[in-house]
């Protein structure tokens, strides 16, 4: 064979190597494209019915049952308003009337620091319906973020109220606590409130998770990890106090807030029985957006809520107190020869935290990929996942064809 046929015939089996690899690669890319349009097909499935249905399955592995009671264990403390400023609220018709019932709200002398902070709050609302009204109209509305409402609406009365103690840090923005850690699972809180005991001891009282609006998704998905979240909370809060009494144990109650926009909802989790955990959803709020609500008392209702919590924070402050130390007479227990230090076997009142893979924050994509303010950032991972493939399918490429080069030399 002579020389110009040979570099012919491997010019020739090198054309078609290339066409093989450019064919494969066709092949191989509308099959990665079929297979991602086929998961986003899937996701997307994943409706409501699949996360109502997660969560209650969720809550039957972690030995959770929903209130049945009509009557609240819970008791609302409705008696935190300003009488002389919150009986004027139902005059709020108009914004001429809102302007009056701002000049009486600040003209009024707080009695003390309760009423002052109350008073601010009550300002801070009432000033927004007058000064920017439009931050509440639709328009706005339909664009804000999750952080919008929190950092806009949401923190400052919550700082102001919850956050006035020096053994309470609020701890705001996808922060973990030590004992979701401890049992291996990261779940990203948005809002933590934290109780400081002893200058040492943190111990997580309450939970919140914020959305920007409700979707029967997101709504479930929440719920079921800040009660879970929850959950772990409970249990190392029993644990940090050896000496409580059995029948004490019930009265630990953990509350559960959740926001979605402008309303939300107060749960709370509790321990009746030994291995049997109960959850109770006891009050709904609003952050007052039209001067109809603050007219029909959605403003007294917010520092009703905002009270509640405040109230089963004290009731955990005061269990911790009571029972982190034994109150045993040492005396009593030398004379009698009877051991009055029993602690009690939490083994026997808790079940493990069990969460799904699902259910890790881990595992998590961007709960807000179903709105319209979140399709950019999708887009942008979708590109990033595309540029990815083609990266894969270039060193595949590179690789068949050293591949057909090896087999040009044997040849």
């Amino acid at each position: 064979m002579t020389k110009r046929r040979r570099s012919a015939l491997i010019a020739s089996s090198a054309s078609l190597a290339a066409e093989k690899t450019l064919y494969k690669n066709t092949i191989k890319k509308a099959g990665l494209e079929k297979l991602r349009k086929e998961q986003q097909r899937k996701k997307r499935k994943k409706g409501g019915t699949f996360y109502r249905n997660r969560y209650f399955a969720g809550l039957l592995k972690n030995n959770i049952v929903l209130s049945s009671n009509n009557k609240s264990l819970v008791k609302i403390n409705g008696w935190q308003n300003i009488k002389k400023i919150a009986t004027q609220f139902k005059k709020v018709k108009t914004l001429a009337k809102l302007t009056d019932v701002i000049n009486t709200t600040k003209n009024y002398k707080p009695q003390e620091t309760q009423e002052k902070v109350i008073q601010n709050i009550y300002l801070f609302i009432l000033d927004m319906h007058v000064d920017r009204p439009w931050i509440f109209s639709k328009q706005f509305i339909e664009i804000y973020s999750e952080a919008d409402y929190q950092y806009k609406f949401w923190s400052y009365i919550f700082e102001l109220f919850l956050g006035r103690r020096q053994d309470v840090l609020l701890r705001w923005g996808d922060t973990i606590s030590g004992s979701c850690k401890k049992v291996g699972k990261k779940f990203k809180l948005d809002l933590r409130l934290v109780m400081i005991q002893d200058d040492e001891n943190i111990v997580d009282g309450c939970t919140g998770e914020m959305a920007k609006k409700a979707t029967v998704k997101k709504i479930y998905k929440d719920k079921l990890k800040s009660t879970i979240a929850s959950k772990c909370h409970l249990n190392t809060f029993i644990k940090e106090l050896p000496y409580i009494r059995a029948q004490d144990v019930p009265l630990i109650k953990m509350p559960i807030i959740q926001i979605a926009g402008f309303n939300g909802k107060l749960s709370v989790i509790s321990l009746p029985k030994k291995k049997e955990y109960k959850l109770e959803d006891i009050f709904s709020f609003c952050f007052p957006k039209s001067l109809k609500q603050i007219e029909t008392g959605s403003l007294e209702n917010l520092i009703n809520f905002l009270s509640t919590v405040d109230d089963m924070l004290d009731n955990l402050r005061k269990i911790y107190h009571d029972n982190s130390s034994s109150v045993a007479n040492d005396i009593e227990n030398i004379l009698t020869e009877v051991n009055q230090k029993k602690k009690l076997n939490y083994n026997a009142w808790i079940t493990k935290a069990t969460f799904e893979k699902e259910d890790d924050d881990e595992d998590d994509e961007d709960d807000e990929d179903d709105d319209e303010d979140d399709d950019e950032e999708d887009d942008e991972e979708d590109d990033d996942e595309e540029g990815d493939k083609k990266e894969d399918d270039r060193e595949e490429d590179d690789k068949e064809e050293d591949d057909e080069e090896e087999d040009d030399d044997d040849g």
